[in-house]
C-alpha cells in the first residue's frame, strides 16, 4: 500500500513538473524593460521595401509606397500607434487617383491614434513555429480616393515573426528593433483572423478589416504590409518575451 502511495505521489510531481513546463514552454508573450526602466516607451519605424495595400475582393487595391509609424508601449502587453502614409493611389474606372485624408495633401493619409494588444499564436508544423502577434483596433479611419469617401474600420491582426529578414531571432532577448508583417490569405482576407488575449483571458474569431467602397458598399478589407519598429531614444533596447 506504501508503495503504491509513493508511485502515485511521484506520478502526480511528474505530471506538475510537465505543466510547469508546458506554462513555460509557451509562456505569454510581452514586453519586457530592462531593469530601472518604466512604461511608457516610445518608438518609430517605417516599411521595408515593399509597398502597404488596402485589399478587397471587389476593387483594385490602394497602394502607398511609404509608410511611417510613431508609437509608444504603455504597457507590458499594450500600446498606442498612429500611421502616415505617403504616395497612395488605387484604380477607379481605369484611371489612378490619388488617396488622402480630408484636408490632406495628395496621396498622404494620415491614421487616428489606435490602441493594440500583444498576444501569441503557436503553430505545429515541421519544425515547430511559434510567434507574436499583435492586434491593432482599427477605429473609424476616412480618407478619399478621387472624391470618394472610403470609411474602414476593425481588427487588423499582424505578427512579429520569430526570426527576421536577416534570419536573426527576435524574441526573448534585448533588442533595438523588431519586424512585423501584417499578411494576406486572399485579396480583402486576412491571414491571421484569431487573437488569443492575456488580461483577460479571451480568444476572439473572425477579426477583419471592414471598407466602405463606391458602388459596392461595405466589403471585407485587408492590410498587407511589412514593417521595422525602432526603439526611441537611440539605443534603447526592449524584450520580446515569447
Amino acid at each position: 500500500m506504501k508503495r503504491i502511495r509513493i508511485i502515485g505521489m511521484c506520478l502526480v510531481a511528474v505530471f506538475a513538473f510537465s505543466a510547469i513546463a508546458a506554462a513555460s514552454a509557451y509562456a505569454e508573450p510581452e514586453i519586457v524593460l530592462k531593469a530601472g526602466k518604466s512604461f511608457p516607451l516610445k518608438f518609430s519605424g517605417k516599411n521595408n521595401t515593399e509597398n502597404a495595400e488596402l485589399t478587397t475582393a471587389v476593387a483594385s487595391p490602394i497602394i502607398c509606397k511609404l509608410t511611417l509609424f510613431l508609437g509608444v508601449y504603455t504597457s507590458a502587453m499594450l500600446g498606442e500607434v498612429h500611421f502616415v502614409f505617403h504616395k497612395c493611389t488605387t484604380e477607379i474606372g481605369g484611371s489612378t487617383v490619388n488617396c488622402q485624408t480630408k484636408g490632406d495633401q495628395a496621396g498622404l493619409i494620415l491614421t487616428p491614434l489606435y490602441i493594440f494588444h500583444i498576444g501569441k499564436l503557436v503553430t505545429l508544423g515541421s519544425p515547430a513555429k511559434k510567434d507574436v502577434l499583435i492586434l491593432i483596433l482599427v477605429t473609424n479611419t476616412e480618407f478619399e480616393c478621387g472624391g470618394n469617401n472610403i470609411p474602414t474600420v476593425g481588427n487588423l491582426v499582424g505578427v512579429f515573426p520569430e526570426r527576421n529578414k536577416a534570419g536573426e531571432e527576435q524574441f526573448n532577448k534585448f533588442r533595438t528593433n523588431e519586424e512585423i508583417e501584417f499578411k494576406q490569405a486572399s485579396a480583402g482576407k486576412q491571414e491571421l483572423t484569431t487573437f488569443e488575449f492575456t488580461l483577460p483571458a479571451e480568444t476572439k474569431t473572425g477579426l477583419h478589416l471592414e471598407a466602405t467602397l463606391p458602388l459596392f458598399g461595405k466589403q471585407e478589407a485587408a492590410e498587407v504590409a511589412k514593417g521595422v519598429g525602432t526603439l526611441e531614444p537611440a539605443g534603447e533596447t526592449v524584450e520580446l518575451k515569447g
